[in-house]
């Protein structure tokens, strides 16, 4: 098959998903569905969005609880309400608060990969003092 061993041991440690386009199993084990999903380092929840902080010139705010804009928090926003994107709906849904929220999916470049759900940090452009956008790239990598 042309796949070297060193590819292969991530995949039945569960670093990485797949090798070569396979998903590598120890022999004499049946799959179940969870050993599709790579495990990640459990790390703390980052929720503030420090470079769009940095970016407007660090406002004073709670880091604890940023606005909406820089919350990057799972956990919804006091009155957030989610809708799915339409024609992205397996993949993205917006809330009230304006922030986006990418869906656990499976997608698919290279490898098959798993994505778990998260809020997708915001950039802002600002063409001159007085205007400011907010704005971010939706790829559904399918």
């Amino acid at each position: 098959m042309g796949i070297h061993p060193t590819y292969i041991l991530p995949v039945i440690n569960n670093k990485k998903t797949t090798a070569g386009k396979y998903r590598w199993f120890v022999k004499g084990y049946t799959p179940i569905k969870e050993d599709f999903i790579p495990e990640t380092k459990s790390k703390p929840e980052k929720v503030l969005n420090t470079s769009l902080w940095k970016r407007l010139g660090q406002p004073p705010i709670d880091e604890s609880n940023p606005p909406a804009c820089m919350n990057l928090s799972l956990k919804d926003l006091l009155g957030e309400k989610w809708t799915l994107v339409p024609d992205l709906e397996e993949y993205f849904a917006i809330s009230n608060k304006g922030r986006i929220k990418r869906l656990n999916t499976w997608t698919e470049n290279r490898n098959k990969t798993f994505w778990k759900e998260h809020i997708i940090s915001l950039f802002v452009h600002k063409p001159d003092n007085k205007s400011y956008y907010f704005y971010t790239k939706l790829i559904s990598q399918d």
